[in-house]
């Protein structure tokens, strides 16, 4: 069915382009439909219809404004409710309806997919900022929820880190590194990038170059260990492992639920165990610059980054540079 005929029954009001789930069971209670369109409003409601009324056995509980495309339906239908193909109404608070044709189908119980329920967390404002950007979620059945990441408030109060406990709870702040030995240089900024299901956390902090006379700054990779009172305590890995292997500079980038860290350094890719250093090669895989993304959890530690290589090609009159990506898996055997 093409848009003009779908839309006819709409007299100028929001259209209404889809439902997703598209089905439901007889049966289904607080079942949660997308329905995307436009010219939705924070006063829309939707009904489900069958031939031109009301469908009498799928109720719509209460319609939530997500954005001027989208919209979500909270609804039950009837143990023996009809099977059948109906529409979706939808109503703006000025009174505009649009109506989306055979969105949606009522089927018999066990014929149907797997349907999901959709919640939403606002996770908060923490502490003011104005640019909260999560960069990794962990749990454990049972367990709380970490999610960390950074924001702009950590430029104004040094190195605030953010760290929910578990959606529901108050924002927790990850200790400021200046707050916590052995971190002796106050740091400037800092971000969480990975975090495991037993609460640590990696990361970096960016501090003013001791050894430099102007103002540069240097990278240093980090790892939070979770000190069983709901909070956590930080590790200068930099300070401890890489920079007395001549590391310019670290990154920590995620951890596994024993510990273990993977980032990379000015030295190279590298899996960071407790102090000992394993640094990821690149022989074979051609040259260029490497970065991690993740380490699982097996004694056969597996991770996966990738390699960017450059190459320039001298052509007539001008050089051409072609960037590519080389996705790699690295595994990490303990020998002895």
């Amino acid at each position: 069915m093409d848009a003009a005929a779908q839309f006819a029954k709409g007299g100028g009001g929001p259209p209404v382009t889809s439902a997703i789930p598209a089905e439901g069971a007889q049966g289904s209670v607080n079942l949660q439909v997308l329905i995307t369109g436009s010219g939705f409003d924070s006063g829309s409601n939707a009904v489900w219809l069958r031939d031109g009324a009301p469908a009498p056995d799928v109720q719509t509980n209460v319609t939530t404004f997500v954005n001027k495309s989208e919209l979500i339906a909270d609804i039950n239908s009837d143990v023996a409710a009809l099977e059948s193909l109906d529409d979706i109404e939808v109503t703006t608070r000025r009174g505009k309806n649009g109506i989306g044709t055979e969105l949606f189908s009522v089927k018999k119980a066990g014929d149907t997919g797997p349907t999901y329920s959709v919640d939403v967390t606002k996770l908060g404002t923490l502490f003011g900022a104005t640019r909260v950007i999560p960069a990794a979620i962990s749990s454990s059945p049972g367990g709380p929820i970490h999610i960390v990441g950074d924001s702009n408030i950590g430029m104004l109060r040094q190195c605030s880190l953010l760290g929910w406990a578990s959606p529901a709870s108050p924002n927790t702040d990850l200790p400021l590194p200046t707050c916590s030995a052995p971190l002796e240089l106050e740091p400037i900024v800092s971000g969480a990038y990975g975090v495991s299901k037993t609460g640590f956390i990696a990361g970096k902090v960016i501090v003013a170059d001791p050894s430099q006379q102007t103002s540069t700054f240097q990278s240093r990779a980090v790892l939070w260990t979770p000190d069983g009172a709901n909070g956590w305590t930080v590790r200068d890995l930099h300070e401890e492992t890489f920079g007395a292997l001549g590391a310019e500079s670290s990154s920590a980038e995620d951890v596994n639920d024993a510990g273990q860290v993977i980032g990379g350094s000015s030295l190279g890719a590298f899996v960071w165990d407790d102090g000992q250093v394993v640094s990821l090669p690149v022989l074979g895989l051609g040259v260029g610059d490497i970065f991690v993304g993740a380490i699982n959890n097996a004694r056969e530690v597996r991770v996966v980054g990738f390699i960017v290589e450059t190459e320039k090609t001298k052509g007539k009159g001008r050089t051409t540079t072609t960037t590519t990506a080389r996705a790699v898996m690295w595994t990490v055997r303990r020998i002895g």
